[in-house]
């Protein structure tokens, strides 16, 4: 079993660089920030000299390393790159370079990424973390520890890590392409499936067989209003396909305040306005009595009509309503509700019929949705193997 490795103090391998520079009103800049987790420097902004209130900054350039005094505490420490060649920042981002005699940068760039970095930091800040006056200051930034074996010794971890996370990567991007694929897949059977059963029957408008209820929001300065059970939903809570439930509630005294109407189990839930129109049309049946907002319309289908068979329909045209949706005229994204209604949805008449194709298509969602699931829970494995295999490197098992 191997020894840990040995640690020293930032202040003996790092040593503090000021390029400080006064910012000219008429000159424009590029200002820096750092990402949390050790994710690295990048251009936050580019702003003109007039527009930047303090005028003493201080230049950056490949190879330093930066930090953010406000958020070490969440491992806001980078080593900058090419990216931020000639950029500046402020006083809350003090600057050092390593002695690479004794540390090569993509060790400490590695290093940064541990939450071993992150915990240190938080015990050596000064304040409250109230998002965010708990700040490491430069005095205190000296006391970090980093674990040091030689150099050549820390060339041969780092390249072990890369090839690591490139492999990595690789798996999360095949996941990844697999989740979407299944996806789309399942979106060509419901399209395939409306098309097959428009051709055996006389598609009907919608506007025959549905009839239509709008949403509307309760007041949000009277807080008794959402105090209640009755799920109010909007389009972020449109993610499943029989709805339950929803992030907010209100209560029966807020219905008959406002625009809003309870709309009873079994409607069909469409999204008719917002940016969520430019990629796909969110349809969901209520199982139980809900609210909507008036980004949404309810559509309660007409007796001898089920509604999950409506619903798998309308997800079946959905390219087509999103089509209708980007040759509107209107300046946000709206899907007017003439268009909705017009669409020829095929009814099967006999309810026994529609049932058999719910449950066909419920069989095939499911094993869309497991694999799915299967691709989530794999990347959350491979999410959490960088971080153990970072905290064995660094205590010399690697």
């Amino acid at each position: 079993m191997k020894q840990s490795l040995p640690s020293v103090r930032f202040g003996e391998i790092l040593e503090r660089i000021e390029r400080k520079i006064i910012v000219t009103d008429t000159a424009t800049y590029s200002c820096v920030g750092v990402r949390w987790y050790g994710q690295g420097a990048f251009i936050r902004s580019r702003l003109a000299g007039a527009e930047i209130i303090r005028k003493h900054q201080w230049r950056i350039e490949p190879g330093d390393i930066v930090y953010n005094k406000l958020f070490a505490w969440k491992g806001a420490f980078a080593v900058a790159d090419e990216t931020v060649t000639g950029s500046i920042v402020s006083d809350k981002f003090p600057t050092y370079r390593a002695d690479l005699h004794r540390v090569d940068t993509a060790w400490l760039k590695w290093f940064f990424r541990t939450p071993d970095l992150g915990r240190q930091a938080q015990n050596l800040s000064k304040g409250a973390a109230a998002i965010s006056k708990l700040t490491l200051n430069p005095p205190d930034f000296w006391k970090l520890q980093v674990p040091l074996p030689p150099v050549a010794e820390q060339r041969r971890i780092v390249a072990r890590l890369e090839e690591l996370n490139a492999e990595i990567c690789k798996a999360q991007r095949a996941k990844n392409e697999a989740s979407e694929q299944a996806r789309k897949a399942f979106g060509a059977i419901l399209r395939r499936q409306y098309r097959d059963l428009l051709s055996q029957t006389n598609g009907t408008p919608l506007s025959n067989l549905v009839s239509v209820v709008g949403g509307g929001t309760p007041a949000k300065s009277n807080p008794f209003f959402w105090q209640g059970d009755i799920p109010w939903v909007s389009p972020k809570d449109m993610k499943v396909f029989r709805l339950l439930d929803a992030a907010d509630h209100i209560n029966e005294s807020a219905v008959k305040s406002s625009a809003t109407k309870l709309i009873e189990p079994d409607a069909v839930l469409v999204v008719i306005r917002g940016m969520i129109l430019a990629h796909s049309f969110p349809v969901a049946v209520a199982k139980t009595r809900v609210a909507i907002n008036q980004d949404m319309k309810a559509l309660v289908p007409s007796g001898g009509l089920h509604s999950d068979y409506v619903a798998y329909m309308l997800r079946g045209v959905a390219a087509d309503i999103l089509d209708m949706v980007e040759r509107s005229s209107h300046d946000t994204r709206r899907l007017a509700t003439e268009d909705l209604l017009s669409i020829p949805i095929p009814v099967l008449r006999d309810l026994e019929e529609q049932h058999q194709v719910v449950v066909y298509l419920d069989e095939l969602g499911a094993k869309c949705e497991e694999l799915t699931q299967l691709q989530v829970e794999a990347s959350a494995g491979l999410d959490a193997l960088i971080p153990s295999v970072l905290e064995m490197s660094f205590r010399g098992g690697f």
